[in-house]
């Protein structure tokens, strides 16, 4: 299975069209995600006060 998704990676990622398909699938995943994640309360970065245990 790995062989066969690396493979097929490779190939999108070689083309003229693939690279900029996977530059612009990777923003727009950045994008929604943050979304996302304030959306059901889990923040994106750690707190400050979550981190220190005093």
């Amino acid at each position: 299975m790995r062989l066969l998704t690396g493979n097929a990676f490779r190939q999108l990622a070689q083309s003229k069209a693939g690279l900029p398909l996977l530059a612009i699938l990777a923003l727009l995943f950045g994008l929604t995600i943050r979304g996302n994640l304030k959306g059901r309360g889990t923040p994106l970065l750690p707190a400050p006060i979550l981190l220190c245990n005093c």
